[in-house]
C-alpha cells in the first residue's frame, strides 16, 4: 500500500468515529452548547447535615455570541434539579446567565468559561441530579444527568468531596472551581480544596499522596496534624506537576482522628498540550505513525534530538489538520482514537495496533459489518470485515488459535 496517500484519503474522510472517542462522563449531551458538570458533597453547618454541590462549566468557545454595542454577548438559561429515589422533585434552581466579551477572539477561547454553582441542603439518600442548559440565541438545549448517593455523616470526622480550584482562589469558599479531567504537563501545579469537621477532641492526622497507575508509584506525599473544629474548615493542597510526566494519576487524601478514618480520591490525567489523551510516550506515538508516514518522515522523527522531536511530531500533524483554524486537530484525534481502540480490542502477544486487524481498523475505521466464524468444522477461526461504502472486504484467519488474526486477502485500492 502506498504510504501517506493523502493520509489514506484523510483516514477515509475521518469515518465519523471521532465522535465515539473516550466519552467524558462529565460532559453534557444534546444539540445545545456542550458543558461539563460535576456533582459532589460539601459539609453542612451542623454535624448531621450535607450539602449537594452542582457545578457547571461552559467554555466561551461553545457558546453562540452575537454582537452588542460594546462587544459580544451570549445568553442562556441553566436549570438544575434534584429528584429523590421516588423521582419526586426535591428542589430546583433556575438561573439566567450572560457571557460578555469585548473582542471576537475571546468568543473562541476554550480557556475562558462561565462557572455556575448551585448548592442544595439534603438528607441522606439517593438523588438524581439533572442540569439543563438552553441557549437563548439558538434555542439549543444540552442536558446532564447523574446519580448521587448521600451517606449519613459521622460527626466525629466529616470530610467533603475534593474539588480542583484555580490559582486565584483566596477566600474561604469553593471559588474559582475547575471542572476538568486533568492538566497539561507544562503547567506548574494543580490546587485541590476540601472541607474537614470533627466534634471529637483528638487532633486529626491529614495525609495526602500523588499516586501513579502502578501500586508503588508514589510521586509526592505529605502529612500534617490539624486541630479539630465543629465548623467545617477549608483545606488546600498544591500538587507540583513538574516532577511527573504524562499519564493517569490519583490524588489520595486520608484523614484520621477520634477512631475514624475517611479517604477521598480524585483521579486525573496529565497530557501533552494539544495532543490526544492516549499519547503518553511520544516515541511510541511516533512508531504508531508507520501506517501513514513515509519512511523519510519516520526516520526524521526518530533521529531527531529529544527536545526537537515533539516539535516535528506536532508539525507532521499540523500539515494535515483538516480545520487549521480550530484548537483541535480532528484527524490526529481520530487516528490515535483508532490506535487506542485497536490496543483495547485486538491485542494478543503484540499490541493491538501492530496486528493486521488493528492496522485495517486504523486505516479504514469501523467496518459496516463483521462476520465472525470462530467454530467452523473444516476451517480455522476467521472473520470477514465489510466496508460497504468503499465496496471492500477483508478476511482474517486465526491460524494459531490464540486470537492473532492474520489478513489473508490482500489489501488493494480500487
Amino acid at each position: 500500500m502506498k504510504k501517506n496517500f493523502a493520509l489514506v484519503l484523510l483516514l477515509i474522510c475521518v469515518a465519523v468515529s471521532y465522535g465515539q472517542m473516550d466519552r467524558d462522563p462529565n460532559l453534557s449531551e444534546g444539540d445545545g452548547p456542550v458543558f461539563r458538570c460535576r456533582v459532589g458533597q460539601l459539609l453542612g453547618k451542623t454535624p448531621d447535615s450535607v450539602r449537594l454541590l452542582v457545578v457547571a462549566a461552559l467554555p466561551y468557545d461553545n457558546l453562540q455570541f452575537v454582537r452588542s454595542d460594546s462587544g459580544f454577548i451570549a445568553t442562556f438559561e441553566l436549570v438544575s434539579s434534584v429528584y429523590d429515589s421516588n423521582n419526586a422533585l426535591v428542589s430546583e434552581k433556575i438561573a439566567n446567565r450572560i457571557a460578555f466579551t469585548r473582542t471576537y477572539r475571546e468568543t473562541n477561547l476554550q480557556t475562558r468559561a462561565i462557572i455556575h454553582k448551585d448548592a442544595y441542603d439534603v438528607t441522606p439518600g439517593e438523588y438524581r441530579v439533572r442540569v439543563v442548559l438552553t441557549e437563548k440565541e439558538s434555542n439549543g438545549q444540552s442536558r446532564f444527568e447523574t446519580v448521587a448517593t448521600v451517606n449519613s455523616p459521622d460527626s466525629l470526622l466529616r470530610v467533603s468531596d475534593v474539588f480542583w480550584t484555580g490559582n486565584d482562589s483566596t477566600s474561604q469558599e469553593f471559588d474559582a472551581l475547575q471542572i476538568v479531567r486533568g492538566f497539561f504537563t507544562d503547567e506548574a501545579f494543580a490546587i485541590a480544596r476540601f472541607q474537614i469537621a470533627s466534634t471529637g477532641a483528638d487532633s486529626i492526622r491529614l495525609s495526602w499522596r500523588l499516586l501513579g497507575s502502578g501500586p508503588e508509584d508514589v510521586f509526592q506525599s505529605h502529612e500534617l496534624q490539624i486541630a479539630p473544629s465543629r465548623e467545617p474548615t477549608l483545606h488546600e493542597l498544591r500538587l507540583s506537576l513538574q516532577e511527573v510526566g504524562a499519564g493517569d494519576y490519583t490524588l489520595y487524601i486520608s484523614a484520621e482522628g477520634s477512631g475514624r478514618q475517611v479517604v477521598r480520591e480524585l483521579p486525573f490525567t496529565l497530557t501533552l498540550r494539544g495532543l490526544p489523551k492516549s499519547i503518553l510516550q511520544l516515541d511510541v506515538a511516533i512508531r504508531q505513525l508507520r501506517y501513514v508516514a513515509t519512511g523519510s518522515e519516520l526516520r526524521r522523527l526518530r533521529d531527531a534530538p529529544p527536545l526537537r522531536r515533539e516539535a516535528l511530531f506536532r508539525d507532521f500533524w499540523k500539515r494535515r489538520d483538516p480545520s487549521p483554524g480550530t484548537e483541535q486537530n480532528e484527524l490526529m484525534q481520530e487516528y490515535y482514537y483508532r490506535v487506542e481502540y485497536a490496543n483495547t480490542h485486538f491485542s494478543t502477544n503484540r499490541h493491538g495496533w501492530e496486528t493486521d486487524r488493528g492496522r485495517i481498523f486504523i486505516l479504514y475505521g469501523e467496518p459496516s459489518d463483521v462476520e465472525q466464524h470462530p467454530f467452523e468444522i473444516n476451517s480455522k477461526p476467521y472473520e470477514v470485515w465489510y466496508y460497504n461504502a468503499l465496496n471492500r472486504r477483508f478476511v482474517f484467519v486465526d491460524y494459531t488459535g490464540f486470537g492473532d488474526y492474520e489478513l489473508v486477502e490482500p489489501e488493494w485500492w480500487q
